[in-house]
Parts: structure tokens; C-alpha cells; sequence
């Protein structure tokens, strides 16, 4: 368990929790906090991150919320 601040952070348990509560993630989202957190020691290019949770070099499809 990964713990700063009043977060921690359970890789195994795929959870995080902030201030005794536990905070959703999408798994898109949580399989990159862990990649990041596995990989920290080096920057990390944009095309493995790709490859690594989406499972293509292509950009993901970005989400356009309206104003």
C-alpha cells in the first residue's frame, strides 16, 4: 500500500481512499494511476502509456463536454 498525505493508495485492491473514504475510478483511470506509480522512477512516453492501458499507440478518443 502506497500512502502520502491522507491518501492511500492498495495496487492489489485496485482502491483508493482519501480521508478513511474510498474514491471511485474508473479502471482506465486506475490502471494508469498504477502504471505511473509502478514506473515512477522514469518518464514514462506517451506512446507506452498508450500501449500499457489502452492496448494501441493510438490517442484515445477524447471525451468534449459542452460549456
Amino acid at each position: 500500500m502506497l500512502t502520502f498525505a491522507d491518501v492511500a493508495i492498495d495496487l492489489d485492491a485496485r482502491e483508493v481512499i482519501r480521508d478513511g473514504a474510498s474514491q471511485h475510478l474508473e479502471p482506465q483511470a486506475f490502471d494508469l494511476l498504477r502504471y505511473l506509480i509502478l514506473n515512477q522512477e522514469r518518464v514514462v512516453p506517451k506512446s507506452e502509456l498508450l500501449d500499457a492501458v489502452w492496448g494501441t499507440t493510438s490517442s484515445p478518443s477524447r471525451r468534449s463536454r459542452p460549456g
